[in-house]
């Protein structure tokens, strides 16, 4: 499924083609 990352500049729990689980930091 999709993460839809709500807020400009959020820490966004992702998960990596690897399986690894990270935090993406969007900033827009």
């Amino acid at each position: 499924g999709a993460i839809m990352a709500v807020g400009a500049s959020e820490p966004t729990m992702v998960a990596t083609k690897d399986g690894h689980i990270g935090v993406k930091i969007q900033m827009q």
